[in-house]
């Protein structure tokens, strides 16, 4: 009877660790690894959810009040000038993502008068090639750190001498990598169909694209794409925006 007692207590006891959820070992070790995939999956994900346009790009900087006080002039600019601002909104599933990084790549198309204008300075000079090219390529890498779950804003921008003086934004893109370069996102708006000259959509690696011999197709690389606090639009909406690293 005693043996049978012991028995008794001891499936009874293996009854209740299974029914608080201890499994065996192996379904332990099995189940956490189950459950690990899931939430690296769900860490890795990022969404964009909207993605700048190169139509709309072009907006006036914002406007400060400013007190003139102790010689600060007055503004001498009458007309407005325009930015090319990219804006992105993106979405993180992961309670905390250490990093993100976005990297920009923006192509701008050339205003024909300003084409012939350096064409003219070229040939006076007796240059071999104008400074204006019809097409321009700018990169950023900008890196966001303790980004929390939820809804986030990411930004670079051109000034306004360098859109007026090379051209306005006709294709955007950006990839997002986290900080150990694994790629979670990508995506292009493209005017004028540059990134279909490109088999996987990565036009500023295509020697088609970013090295043509036809002259009305020639790109050049430039420096000059800001990132966001580097422009008259850090103090705005500043909240959506996470730490730059």
């Amino acid at each position: 009877m005693r043996k049978i007692a012991i028995f008794t207590v001891a499936a009874f006891a293996a009854a209740e660790i299974t029914a608080q959820g201890f499994a065996p070992r192996g379904a332990r070790a099995n189940a956490a690894q189950g459950s690990a995939a899931r939430l690296a999956a769900r860490s890795s994900k990022v969404d964009i959810v909207h993605m700048p346009k190169p139509d709309v790009a072009l907006i006036p900087a914002p406007s400060f009040a400013a007190n003139l006080a102790g010689g600060l002039q007055p503004p001498i600019s009458k007309r407005p000038r325009r930015w090319a601002l990219f804006e992105l909104k993106y979405r993180t599933s992961a309670d905390w993502q250490d990093e993100l990084t976005f990297t920009w790549h923006i192509l701008v198309k050339a205003d024909a008068s300003e084409l012939k204008k350096s064409a003219a300075v070229a040939r006076a000079r007796g240059d071999e090639a104008p400074s204006v090219t019809p097409y321009s390529y700018y990169t950023a890498t900008v890196r966001y750190v303790n980004v929390p779950r939820g809804e986030h804003m990411a930004c670079t921008g051109l000034t306004p001498s360098t859109v007026e003086h090379y051209g306005r934004p006709v294709c955007i893109s950006v990839v997002v990598t986290d900080k150990d370069g694994k790629e979670l996102a990508m995506k292009t708006e493209d005017s004028v169909g540059v990134s279909n000259m490109a088999q996987d959509g990565r036009w500023w690696d295509s020697e088609k694209v970013m090295n043509s011999d036809r002259p009305n197709l020639k790109v050049a690389r430039r420096n000059g794409l800001l990132e966001r606090s580097k422009t008259p639009f850090a103090l705005v909406n500043s909240s959506d925006y996470e730490d730059v690293q």
